[in-house]
């Protein structure tokens, strides 16, 4: 897979893989949208969420509005019952239609958090969730590599501790397994002064 596409109603997502990095392509009512996030930026597997954004304010509204209509029936029952019972199904009716509106715009996420405290989002279950967490794991199987090619060697004219605490990150990353940690830390002790 170098592509990946989710829609919605109102937003298209588009993210390419690249050598190093995910470029992400947005469309929206605000317009179109890139950005690139590279593999180091992208914090481990672990610190991924699921989020859910919620309006909750259009459920907050309609409510209101359908206690308002609810009160008024209530109110003006005894001088005019066709009035308020009519009322009284419209608030019904209202209330039901922001609860309606409310869960068809729930949107849950993945968020995958960035070392500089932002993230980037995959829909939860766009096209399918099935292929949305293939996608994720996807992007983290990518960085692993990636990680591996660019950090996973040992550096003999650096400071060995500052080849322990490289190796040390790429443990605590997951990038690579404890034997290996284990025989590369052996072999910095040994040859680094």
């Amino acid at each position: 897979m170098d592509q990946f596409f989710q829609r919605t109603f109102l937003i298209k997502r588009k993210f390419i893989f690249k050598e190093d990095g995910l470029q992400i392509e947005l469309k929206d009512n605000d317009g179109d949208f890139s950005y690139f996030v590279h593999f180091d930026d992208i914090l481990s597997r672990e610190k991924v969420q699921i989020t859910t954004i919620k309006k909750k304010i259009v459920l907050q509204i309609g409510f209101a509005f359908a206690g308002l209509m609810l009160l008024k029936a209530i109110i003006g029952y005894n001088s005019d019952p066709k009035s308020a019972l009519a009322a009284i199904g419209t608030s019904f009716i209202i209330a039901m239609l922001a609860y309606v509106y409310y869960q068809l715009t729930l949107i849950k996420y993945y968020s995958v958090s960035l070392d500089n405290d932002t993230v980037f989002l995959v829909f939860f279950n766009k096209p399918s969730k099935t292929q949305a967490l293939h996608f994720v794991d996807e992007v983290f199987e990518r960085r692993r590599s990636y990680l591996r090619e660019n950090y996973f060697y040992i550096d003999y004219e650096n400071q060995r501790k500052k080849e322990l605490n490289k190796m040390e990150w790429l443990y605590s990353e997951n990038i690579i397994t404890q034997n290996e940690y284990e025989v590369v830390v052996d072999e910095i002790n040994e040859r680094i002064n």
